[in-house]
């Protein structure tokens, strides 16, 4: 499935998060298709695999845009899978916005929890890390509900009133079916070994108070000698597009990157 904004021809895609997220960036698609006056494509990622994923994803991309390269702007896990697409089928992808990406190594994850029990109660922390534990062996939907009622106010500075009800629905199958491969492929070096594969530019936009921490995402690019374009926003989370203080910059600075 691709949500289709604007008209053709179809040169910027944006890949949501989770995994899992569907939906979850309609709104911004539609947004950027507007202000760019260009068409966006916004896929909908349904397989089970990490190479199910980046195949669906290519194929998605040549299904709208068979003669066209194509810039992902991945959120989250998207710019996970955005990578890997942009790794395994070069000659499909144009350029790579990495939004509020989660780190490549192992070694900057625990402070993703520690930011984000940072600024919840005492008494509220222990809970949060449960559910948490929950979400990535399969949680119920009302732990799921749980689980993103907890990060609502985690990840986010402030919501614009027309944000705080998510767009799109959270599968938590898919989460559970996909995140586990994933954080192995990032525990074996492999996610990181395939930014050495990239070869189009890469630019990084990330919230200054996004609880995921932005050295896990440019020193293992530095690392294997990408020069990537990093904007920290202030005001701002993990979605940028979401935030009152940094939504308006934020779309500013990507419609800048994607017209080069």
């Amino acid at each position: 499935m691709v949500g289709v904004h604007g008209y053709p021809p179809y040169r910027i895609a944006v890949v949501h998060g989770g995994p899992g997220a569907c939906g979850s960036l309609a709104r911004m698609a539609e947004e950027l298709s507007q202000r760019m006056d260009q068409g966006v494509l916004e896929p909908i990622q349904a397989a089970g695999t990490l190479e199910g994923l980046t195949d669906e994803l290519y194929g998605q991309l040549q299904a709208f845009s068979p003669a066209e390269r194509v810039s992902l702007v991945g959120h989250s896990w998207g710019g996970w899978l955005s990578v890997l697409c942009a790794a395994k089928y070069p000659r499909k992808v144009a350029s790579l916005v990495l939004v509020g990406c989660a780190p490549f190594e192992d070694r900057y994850v625990p402070k993703i929890l520690e930011n984000r029990l940072g600024k919840l109660p005492p008494g509220e922390r222990s809970r949060f890390t449960r559910l948490l534990e929950r979400l990535a062996g399969g949680a119920s939907e009302e732990e799921i509900r749980q689980v993103e009622a907890f990060l609502e106010r985690t990840d986010n500075v402030c919501l614009l009133p027309s944000e705080r009800v998510s767009s799109g629905a959270f599968r938590g199958d898919a989460y559970a079916s996909v995140w586990r491969q994933a954080a192995d492929c990032r525990t074996r070096g492999l996610l990181a070994g395939k930014l050495g594969e990239i070869v189009c530019p890469v630019h990084v936009i990330h919230g200054r108070d996004d609880p995921h921490p932005l050295e896990g995402v440019v020193e293992p690019l530095s690392a294997r000698g990408i020069r990537c374009q990093v904007q920290v926003l202030t005001d701002c989370g993990h979605s940028p597009f979401r935030e009152k203080g940094a939504r308006a910059g934020f779309f500013l600075r990507l419609a800048a990157i994607l017209r080069g």
